[in-house]
């Protein structure tokens, strides 16, 4: 069972099926991961910047961010929220994404919320990565972006949750003492209870 799970796991498009679930779910997708933050958003009104292209530099090539949302906070400041999904950590990525957030804050001069997303694993649970450079031993470009790393959070505190997103996740979480077919079930009653079933269960 352990083996089919897996295999049914591996053959999902994460990347385009992630990209759904936060067009139909993002308020959910950032309440169930950063409600403190979520809390301060003005989610009545949003939107998202499909064809946003940055350069990475040196090489010139052109990129299409994978998901940039525009919003104000509830005190009315404008914000970028700049989200990118991996499935695993590559040694240049804090680069790119300190390049990314350079292009975009000083070509808009807005404030700039980046998020990684890996999946299912490669951070470190649930926080901070960070790129920095040093002359003579001393730092002078600390810069950091929040991380998700899917694989090492415990699905049963997500589930725990009744967030719908959860269920749609909790499948490349890590299950802790939950079997397999107990953790299947769990999630896709919570998909079948949720009002973005054809999302979460494609």
């Amino acid at each position: 069972m352990a083996e089919n799970v897996q295999a049914d796991t591996d053959q999902i498009d994460h990347d385009g099926l992630f990209k759904e679930l936060l067009h139909q779910c993002f308020e959910l997708f950032l309440c169930l991961f950063y409600p403190q933050q979520a809390a301060q958003l003005d989610f009545s009104h949003f939107t998202f910047l499909e064809q946003e292209r940055l350069t990475d530099y040196p090489t010139g090539e052109h990129r299409h961010v994978d998901t940039l949302v525009e919003i104000k906070t509830l005190a009315g400041q404008l914000l970028w929220i700049h989200i990118e999904s991996q499935s695993s950590r590559k040694s240049g990525f804090p680069l790119r994404m300190f390049r990314y957030f350079s292009q975009l804050r000083l070509r808009e001069n807005v404030l700039i919320w980046q998020i990684v997303l890996y999946m299912p694993g490669g951070g470190d649970g649930s926080g901070f990565e960070s790129y920095t450079e040093t002359v003579f031993g001393e730092t002078f470009l600390p810069f950091r972006y929040w991380c998700i790393s899917l694989g090492d959070l415990e699905a049963e505190k997500y589930l725990a949750t009744e967030n719908p997103v959860a269920y749609g996740l909790a499948p490349l979480m890590k299950r802790g003492d939950i079997s397999n077919p107990r953790l299947k079930a769990r999630y896709l009653k919570g998909i079948s209870m949720s009002n973005i079933t054809q999302v979460l269960a494609a």
